[in-house]
């Protein structure tokens, strides 16, 4: 049984970030496949291009995803040659290897194609406006799962 579309118009907010979110992970798959990249992957190099070295713990923290789901993404990054876990103590530290830095550098192009097609025909006020509001809601969700 379908939803009317005037029962969803009910959540107006929960209506247009669903959509929105849909959408821009659809064109962030079609664009880091281009770059041999599934989302998610992005952020762990994006992550470890900012701070250099973490533990799994640490980019499973920073990244707000759980610990099980770090390794299956450090598994695939470590299998294609972008991550490496060097022993340091009782813990791996996760680093980029060379391919990985250029993989991060490739992801920071796609990541300003991706706002090149978003802010398409918008001035740069409404970009920034559009971002607030984006961010208000996005800190109201977290307020709202703590």
């Amino acid at each position: 049984m379908a939803v009317e579309k005037e029962k969803l118009m009910e959540f107006p907010l929960v209506s247009a970030v669903r959509v929105t979110v849909q959408r821009t992970r659809k064109l962030a798959t079609r664009r880091l496949g281009e770059i041999g990249l599934f989302p998610g992957q992005e952020v762990v190099l994006l992550e470890l291009l900012e701070h250099r070295n973490m533990n799994q713990a640490e980019l499973a923290a920073a990244l707000e995803i759980e610990p099980p789901s770090v390794t299956g993404l450090l598994t695939k990054l470590d299998a294609a040659g972008l991550v490496s876990r060097i022993p340091h103590g009782r813990e791996k530290r996760i680093t980029l290897t060379m391919a990985g830095r250029a993989a991060a550098a490739q992801t920071l192009e796609v990541y300003a194609d991706i706002e090149r097609a978003l802010a398409d025909g918008k001035t740069p006020e409404q970009v920034a406006a559009a971002a607030t509001t984006l961010r208000c809601v996005s800190e109201a969700a977290a307020r709202a799962i703590a």
